[in-house]
């Protein structure tokens, strides 16, 4: 679907939304099969964006803002988000040796600001998580209660998955179609 809609995009047609089509879907009930579809998918996004690279060159939005976003939020930023979680955790470690101490171990004062600044990335999320949420009249405000999870568990895995993609794309070992499980359920929500 990604690769059909870049396509008809450089064709010079237009892709159209449509906020009131539904689709059902059943997502994978375990880990496996879950983390299986997520390498399909990431690596698969790492395939449209480098077939249609000459796209950044044409000027379109497409080329412009579309594939250089893949690039950046779906492949770059999740390269450099452990090694941020790992700053973060070293500086925490520090601050609370030094509390427990009294002798600093980096430097003289704590770096505060980076603690503020770095908390200040899950407040975003939250807050573009939470307007989301009221945007799209069929979603629940309960849905926030996910949110720790998804920022302590999910991401994480996510970002495994595209190492794995790109580690896979460097190898030339490419993902392969795999049956799906299938439980038999899909859940379906009525809108309001």
């Amino acid at each position: 679907d990604a690769d059909l809609t870049v396509a008809v995009v450089r064709e010079g047609y237009r892709v159209l939304y449509e906020e009131n089509a539904v689709a059902q879907t059943e997502a994978p009930a375990r880990l496996a099969p879950f983390m299986r579809q997520r390498l399909r998918w990431s690596l698969g996004m790492l395939q449209v964006g480098w077939k249609h690279k000459r796209a950044v060159r044409e000027g379109r939005a497409i080329g412009l803002f579309s594939l250089n976003d893949l690039a950046v939020f779906g492949y770059i930023f999740p390269l450099l988000a452990p090694l941020a979680d790992l700053f973060f955790f070293y500086l925490l470690y520090d601050l609370l040796l030094t509390q427990w101490t009294g002798v600093p171990r980096v430097s003289s004062d704590p770096p505060a600001y980076l603690f503020i600044g770095y908390l200040a990335l899950p407040l975003m999320d939250l807050l573009i998580t939470f307007v989301s949420l009221c945007m799209d009249r069929r979603a629940s405000l309960w849905l926030l209660l996910l949110f720790p999870f998804q920022r302590l568990f999910f991401r994480q895995l996510l970002y495994f998955t595209v190492f794995r993609a790109l580690l896979r794309a460097l190898t030339g070992k490419l993902a392969k179609w795999q049956k799906a499980d299938r439980a038999g359920f899909i859940a379906i929500t009525k809108a309001r």
